[in-house]
């Protein structure tokens, strides 16, 4: 819901988001590696913020270690 409510208020498509977690820079960076405690042997969490037209963004991704994929799971206006 969150996600959602950030794409139409950035009116962002999926390939806009994906453009921006690839255009991810270490200035970005929150916190990480954190454990993904539903698969705490495989996956870690990373979270990130970035300013996207004048909007404070909180973008978390996650890491798939036995795969070496990155999925970007959050999208959203940062609560903090």
């Amino acid at each position: 819901m969150k996600n959602q409510k950030t794409l139409d208020l950035l009116q962002y498509t999926i390939k806009d988001v994906t453009a921006q977690f690839a255009a991810l820079k270490r200035e970005n960076y929150r916190k990480g590696p954190v454990e993904d405690k539903r698969f705490p042997n495989d996956q870690e969490l990373w979270h990130f913020r970035k300013m996207i037209d004048a909007y404070d963004i909180y973008m978390k991704v996650k890491w798939i270690k036995s795969q070496d994929w990155f999925i970007g799971i959050s999208f959203h206006e940062n609560e903090e």
